[in-house]
């Protein structure tokens, strides 16, 4: 499992501090929620996780180590905006960006099948991206974020354009939990209970671009 500690991150983007002084440690075998209201930073953040974009100043490691592109394949991300190809088949993006981290060609598009399966889009997988619903979208995007069977799980707005039904669906996985997870804490990342920060072993609250995390647990 990877560890991720934040350390004084500042994000200046002209006179909008979008990040000023966040700091926080996320250890493997948790579920860690970041918390705030739109505006507040926490896409920036990510995006700084990511190594999409980097920090004015401070420091971002994951196992004391800065980003690589070897780490990059250890993670899944589920970013705000989605990035599918709309004009292919479904099953063929799925296994194309399987193959990207790194599986084979027949263990990328076995495992696209097995979570088209699980998600109710096995009948989609020959039709293009573009035939689905924004919602069938979203469940294709959590799939891919899953596919390769990253250690560490980054989802930005997971359940955005989910009906309930959906988002049903996507909290009942079976074998998704979190691997290595000490006694107690064996949790589903993508079954929270209700409520912000539900299921979470900790959790930041990022209240504005100005006020560093806050960690407080939520179990």
């Amino acid at each position: 499992m990877i560890k991720v500690s934040v350390e004084n991150a500042v994000k200046v983007y002209g006179d909008v501090r979008a990040v000023d002084g966040v700091s926080l440690d996320a250890r493997g075998g948790q579920v860690f929620a970041l918390l705030g209201p739109n505006g507040a930073g926490k896409t920036t953040l990510i995006r700084m996780l990511m190594d999409i974009t980097r920090p004015d100043s401070g420091t971002i490691t994951f196992d004391g180590e800065m980003i690589t592109p070897d780490l990059k394949h250890r993670i899944g991300y589920l970013p705000e905006e989605r990035g599918l190809y709309k004009k292919q088949k479904l099953g063929a993006v799925l296994a194309y960006f399987g193959r990207l981290h790194g599986l084979d060609k027949e263990t990328s598009l076995e495992r696209a099948r097995e979570w088209l399966g699980r998600v109710d889009l096995g009948e989609w997988e020959k039709k293009k991206v573009e035939e689905l619903s924004k919602g069938m979208q979203q469940k294709a995007q959590i799939v891919l974020t899953l596919l390769h069977d990253p250690d560490l799980v980054i989802l930005d707005e997971p359940f955005s354009g989910l009906d309930p039904l959906n988002i049903q669906v996507i909290k009942e996985f079976q074998g998704v939990h979190l691997r290595d997870a000490p006694e107690g804490e064996d949790r589903d990342p993508l079954h929270p209970p209700d409520g912000p920060g539900g299921g979470a072993g900790r959790s930041g609250v990022h209240d504005q671009p100005r006020q560093a995390c806050a960690l407080r647990p939520t179990g």
